[in-house]
């Protein structure tokens, strides 16, 4: 299941309908606590849970690992929009 409306529902870029949620996994090169401020200080509503693989060692590191899932204030119907508003997490 995706957050991403796709045409056929196959998820390749060139199928990008629109979307209301961003979410994805952050596995290294954020600590948890950040996520939580960046959230709070962009006034946005969103969730942030770890997952099955959280402080596990992975090749060698034991890093926060988690998902973040936000709201979008409105409904995204470009890919470049929705992949602009993911980088600018």
């Amino acid at each position: 299941m995706s957050p991403i409306l796709f045409a056929d529902g196959q998820r390749k870029a060139e199928n990008f309908l629109g979307a209301q949620v961003l979410a994805f996994d952050i596995d290294e090169n954020l600590a948890i606590e950040e996520a939580i401020e960046r959230l709070k200080r962009q006034a946005t509503a969103g969730i942030v849970s770890t997952t099955r693989s959280h402080r596990k060692p992975k090749n060698g590191k034991v890093q926060d690992r988690f998902r973040v899932v936000m709201l979008l204030e409105s409904f995204v119907k470009s890919a470049k929009d929705y992949r602009s508003t993911w980088e600018s997490f």
